[in-house]
This record gives C-alpha cells, structure tokens and sequence, in this order.
C-alpha cells in the first residue's frame, strides 16, 4: 500500500511525564530513565519543514507530558506559521497557570485535548499516581475555555475506571466540555507490567456503548477511537449515524498518519514504541522528502501496513463492515 499523502504527525517531545499513569505506553513511571528523552532543539525547524513538505496539515504535540518541553510556545508558533494547525495533548496540570495557556493561544495553539481518567480525584489521581493532577487538569480546561481555545477530552477506558464512564461525562459537561473521545486502554509493547489494566475488545465494546447511549440523554458528544471488530456491537446502526466510532481501519494499516519520536524514529503508533519503521535523523540533517517516501512505502514500513491490513479471523473475510477486524 504506497502512500504519498499524510494528514496527521504526533510528535513526541518528551517522555518525562508529572503524572505517573499505570497503564501508560510512555513508561513514564520511571522518571529517572525517560527525563533525557527529549526532542532536540536543533532538529525542530528541519523537521517541521518535512512535514510541511509531506503535506501534513495538523501536528499534534504528545509525550509524555508535552507540556514540559521547554520554550514550548516557540515550537507551537513554529508549526503555525507553516500553516499547520498545532494541538496538544496534554494531563492539564501545567494548564492551571493560565498566563501560560494564554502564552500558547497567542503563539498559534488551536486546540487542546486533556486526558481526563475519571469523575473525581479518587479515581484519576489513583490511575495518574499523584494527587492533585485531578483538579490542576479540571482548572486546566476551565482556563482554556475562558481563553477561548477549542478543548477535547479524552477518556482510556481501563479496569480502573469502567464503572465510572457516566460519572465522568456528568463531571465534563458541568464544566462546559461538550466533546469527549475514548480510547481503549491498549497493549504496551514497551512496559508489559502496564498491560494488567486491559480489558477485552468485547468488554470495550460494552463499556463505550453504555457511555455512548448516556452522552444522547445528558446531550454531549462522544466518539470512541481506537477501532475495534464491529460485530462487537450491538448498536452498530445508531453509532453510524452518529459518526461515534471509526469510519475505517486503524491508520496503522493505512499509512496516512504516523508518530515521530523524540529520537527522530518514525513509528506507526505511540503504541510501537521502541520499534520504528526507520529513523528521521540522518546524521546532522534530515531525511529528503523524496528518501522519506522511498523508506516509508518499501522494506519494513510496507510489510508492516500489509501485514497489519490482514483480516485477524476468517470470518472477517466475507464481512461487509469496514474495520479489518478492529
């Protein structure tokens, strides 16, 4: 599957975090080990420039806690004025000082997605391992709303907070969120000790269902992300029509977007951390858009994307569902 068109780059500025979630694919729980990974200051314009070059049109800012990177105001003015539209996503805690919200909406920021983990600091601060990164988030999202930047939330749906779906989305909204994404708690390649809060894709599909049917009475939006098998569901028609889950595969199968670590690897997804397809950085400099595409669409990066489009089970091959299997 050649691909020559992008939408989406998360870049990963950094893996220290000031939370320390359980289940985090970033590891970020040993602070001691992830605090020097970090994106280089002299690799900051290049890179932009080849993304712009490969017609990407939304940057989102991930780590790690992104919020930490410092001078981060300049490197969102850097993305904006290529005239692609910088994000974050963010735990919210920096987002409390809101002269330092100000300082990123001037620079260019467009919107802000806070991973939100439960109603109350009795759930998320035990997921996050700190106390008090509840109500620094929840003042974190105040202030972005009073500034007047767009604001997501977004949920993974973990062990630890399944029966408490509901509650959160009450919580959100009281405080003027009106769009929540969720994602199921995934598979940690880099960290297996993260793993035990996984439930089944069948359970998931349960858990954001329920959700789903309660966001229609209270009147907010939700929209589940990861993709998983459709015939899981039993509401399939209604999550159609309102456009509440994928309307494909994973983009892991199809190429179009793909994460550049802080060390300049290229990978499919946060998820692979550890395990690029190939490396950005080329000694001093950066990959051409031209070598660029020749390694994405040959060699490790074009077996992974046809291995990942085959269907997991036989009986996905004669279905009408366009999912590949979740």
């Amino acid at each position: 599957m050649k691909v020559e068109k992008f939408n989406l780059a998360w870049l990963v500025l950094t893996y220290a975090c000031n939370n320390k979630c359980r289940w985090c694919y970033a590891s970020s729980n040993d602070y001691l080990l992830m605090k020097n990974k970090i994106f280089p200051k002299d690799k900051q314009e290049p890179t932009l420039n080849l993304l712009k070059e490969l017609g990407i049109n939304r940057i989102t800012l991930i780590g790690g806690e992104p919020s930490l990177y410092p001078s981060l105001d300049l490197l969102v003015s850097a993305v904006s004025k290529r005239q692609m539209t910088p994000g974050i996503v963010t735990n919210g805690r920096k987002f409390e000082n809101a002269e330092f919200v100000r300082g990123l909406r001037d620079a260019g920021l467009a919107y802000a997605t806070f991973s939100i983990e439960g109603s109350s600091p009795k759930i998320h601060d035990y997921t996050t391992q700190c106390d008090g990164s509840w109500s620094q988030a929840m003042q974190g999202i105040s202030n972005c709303l009073n500034l007047g930047l767009r604001v997501t939330v977004n949920t993974n749906i973990s062990s630890i907070n399944k029966h408490d779906l509901k509650n959160t989305l009450d919580t959100l909204k009281d405080v003027g969120v009106n769009q929540v994404s969720f994602n199921s708690c995934g598979i940690c390649l880099s960290s297996d000790q993260n793993n035990q809060f996984i439930l089944s894709p069948i359970d998931y599909a349960k858990y954001f269902e329920e959700v789903f049917l309660y966001s229609k009475k209270i009147g907010i939006k939700t929209r589940l992300i990861t993709p998983l098998p459709r015939c899981n569901f039993k509401i399939m028609g209604q999550l159609k029509s309102d456009k509440a889950i994928p309307g494909g595969p994973c983009h892991i199968v199809t190429g179009r977007n793909f994460v550049v670590d802080y060390n300049g690897d290229i990978l499919p997804c946060t998820h692979f951390s550890g395990y690029p397809l190939f490396n950005l950085f080329d000694g001093d400099n950066i990959l051409s858009r031209e070598r660029f595409l020749q390694l994405y669409n040959s060699g490790d990066a074009l077996e992974f994307r046809e291995r990942m489009a085959r269907f997991p089970s036989i009986k996905c091959t004669d279905c009408k569902e366009n999912c590949t299997g979740g």
